[in-house]
């Protein structure tokens, strides 16, 4: 939907996302140090480099975008500096520190309208911790309440990258946290640490810390259950050359499978990523990257003429359209 946003706003104002943002946000705000790409940076300011935990040793992560990649659902590169700037301008209702008003107090109303309930499915792993009595989503913010306040939040993660803004507008207090680690989740800790106001704060460090061990004892056990199911000694039902093509999905767009030319072995291309695909069982696959923190899985469906017709991935059913 941020892509979306972009797109409207080159649309209606007839200039691209990042240069209108920039004229009307960025700049008035005196945020010097943001830029909507990688390739943007000057080579005088220093930037960081993503990395992730693989097989217990922090490593290096690929970028998930290009460098010269410019979307408006996630490419923009900023400093605590420049969010501290962003965040002050957020809690002082659209106005800039000069007092001029740069989002009309409808929009800004707008924004952190709840629209639409959520729940703990579709919420962070935090809410066992913090045990909201609601929990809503605005137009880019997670709600709940704690302690009796409106807390609005969010994070962002791209590999090797994390991020998170927290506003407690009712006491003018936000949080912000950038860090080049993949999903490092301490971002959670800082956040309620900072918002706890009670006369005995908890350890936030150690709750979360705790709590994000379990998910992951938890997805270890997954892991274990997946293997005892994994049927031994199959093969695909057709030849590789069956599953070569191109898939679309009307949310997601198009992913293509290919043959590696040089191995007897399937290859994903989703954007500027290619994956190898190694055979599960049956019409199973799954993926296998050196810098990827998690696999996923890769499931085609072959159809009563024996065809292949779609392949599930993300968990979204891609339809085969081309060869």
């Amino acid at each position: 939907m941020y892509a979306l946003a972009g797109l409207i706003i080159e649309r209606v104002s007839k200039i691209p996302w990042e240069i209108f943002l920039k004229e009307r946000l960025w700049q008035p705000l005196g945020m010097n140090e943001t830029y909507a790409s990688l390739d943007q940076i000057p080579s005088s300011q220093s930037h960081v480099l993503p990395y992730m935990m693989i097989e217990e040793k922090i490593t290096q992560a690929e970028w998930s975008l290009p460098k010269e990649h410019i979307d408006a659902a996630g490419s923009v590169w900023s400093s605590i500096h420049d969010m501290s700037l962003w965040a002050q301008f957020l809690l002082r209702n659209g106005t800039t520190n000069e007092g001029n008003q740069l989002l009309s107090s409808a929009s800004y109303n707008e924004m952190f309208t709840p629209q639409q309930l959520s729940s703990a499915d579709d919420f962070y792993p935090t809410v066992a911790l913090t045990k909201p009595n609601w929990m809503t989503y605005g137009l880019g913010w997670f709600q709940q309440d704690f302690q009796g306040r409106m807390i609005d939040f969010h994070t962002g993660s791209l590999s090797g990258l994390i991020a998170l803004i927290g506003l407690d507008r009712a006491n003018d207090k936000a949080v912000i946290v950038l860090a080049n680690q993949d999903h490092a989740e301490m971002r959670h800790a800082l956040l309620w640490q900072v918002m706890d106001q009670s006369l005995a704060p908890k350890d936030w460090n150690q709750l979360v810390f705790d709590l994000y061990q379990q998910q992951q004892q938890q997805f270890n056990a997954y892991i274990a259950d997946l293997l005892k199911k994994q049927i031994k000694n199959t093969s695909p039902s057709v030849e590789l050359q069956q599953y070569v093509g191109i898939y679309h999905n009307d949310k997601i767009g198009e992913v293509s499978i290919v043959k590696n030319a040089d191995s007897n072995s399937l290859q994903l291309v989703f954007g500027s990523k290619e994956y190898r695909l190694l055979h599960w069982h049956y019409d199973a696959f799954y993926t296998d990257h050196p810098k990827q923190r998690v696999p996923f899985t890769v499931e085609f469906s072959l159809s009563f003429e024996g065809e292949i017709k779609n392949v599930a991935i993300f968990r979204q059913d891609f339809s085969k359209i081309g060869n």
